[in-house]
């Protein structure tokens, strides 16, 4: 795997087909399986961390994309959207194209507005203005429903694969009030990977944009 380190608060990480599989994983699914992309990132990213390139704790931004041969991971701490920005623009020469990626960041669109090879299938670039974490069991959310229901957050519930998700989208928040709320919801479920974008296409939504309400009505 190959490191690169563009500042202080971001690191880019390549991964060849013959990395991934070397891990344990099959590259052409491993991006399909929450879990197992999950098991992934979080094992290069501790790499990342042992090399010293970057200090794996608190909250991330993480940007993918395919490449021929394996995949590109820009992974950034999110106490700038500056320093997002600065990250980008260095990846487009077109202007217009770095404008259009960060107003949807803005706007909170999943998907960035470009494309990559035809052929390559394992994965989408994306970019998810949202925090995903997961459970196993509803139960556990509940109390973080009632800690975080005053705060008025746009929350959704979906159910993969016998697991459930929360995702919070976060596009209308200052960094200091996403790190906040972060910090708030690491202490009842843990972070995931698994984007909105996945979840829409492959999950069930069980509670749209108010589930923090929903369970707290449901769950006294």
């Amino acid at each position: 795997m190959n490191i690169e380190r563009i500042n202080d608060n971001t690191i880019k990480l390549f991964l060849t087909n013959h990395d991934i599989e070397s891990r344990g994983y099959d590259s052409n699914t491993v991006w399909l399986n929450p879990t197992k992309s999950d098991q992934l990132f979080m094992e290069v990213l501790q790499e990342a961390d042992e090399r010293d390139y970057l200090e794996a704790e608190g909250l991330m931004w993480a940007y993918v994309r395919s490449l021929d041969g394996g995949v590109e991971i820009v992974v950034t701490r999110s106490d700038a959207m500056k320093e997002i920005e600065k990250m980008f623009s260095t990846m487009f020469e077109d202007s217009n194209d770095l404008d259009d990626m960060m107003n949807s960041l803005v706007d909170g669109t999943e998907e960035a507005p470009f494309d990559f090879e035809d052929n390559v299938e394992s994965t989408d670039a994306f970019y998810d203005a949202a925090l995903t974490y997961t459970c196993k069991d509803i139960d556990d959310i509940v109390p973080l429903a009632h800690r975080l229901i005053a705060e008025n957050i746009k929350a959704s519930l979906y159910t993969l694969d016998n697991d459930y998700y929360v995702v919070i989208e976060v596009d209308e928040l200052v960094p200091n009030e996403i790190a906040n709320i972060d910090a708030k919801v690491s202490e009842y479920i843990s972070k995931s990977t698994v984007t909105t974008h996945y979840l829409e296409e492959y999950g069930k939504v069980i509670m749209k944009d108010n589930c923090f309400d929903t369970i707290v009505a449901y769950f006294a």
